[in-house]
């Protein structure tokens, strides 16, 4: 979560010292540990081979998907229709994903 503190760090070590917006600290964190989930999926199959590594990069994407909702909905300032089309988007390429992984699975 260290990377959450990484705004108030910067913010207040200004001079004069100003607290970070909420929002930011939220994404960093967000994306932290999004961080740290995709740099741990090599070291699962070294230690743990019987463990299966797609739920944790599952919600390694889930996690940079809520930082992007985060930000654009910051963006866009209540208004909801730049957060409605992000979130279109990311269904539309999650049911991509999912037609493409279907088509590689052994039946």
């Amino acid at each position: 979560m260290s990377f959450g503190l990484v705004p108030a760090f910067v913010t207040l070590g200004l001079t004069p010292p100003s607290p970070p917006p909420v929002w930011l600290v939220v994404t960093c964190a967000l994306l932290g540990r999004s961080v740290h989930l995709a740099n741990a999926v090599p070291d699962v199959g070294v230690f743990a081979a019987h463990l299966d590594v797609t739920p944790v990069v599952a919600i390694g994407v889930v996690l940079v998907a809520a930082a992007g909702a985060v930000v654009v909905a910051v963006r866009d300032r209540g208004q909801g229709q730049a957060l409605f089309r992000y979130v279109m988007v990311l269904a539309l390429v999650a049911v991509l994903m999912i037609v493409l992984s279907a088509r590689t699975l052994p039946m």
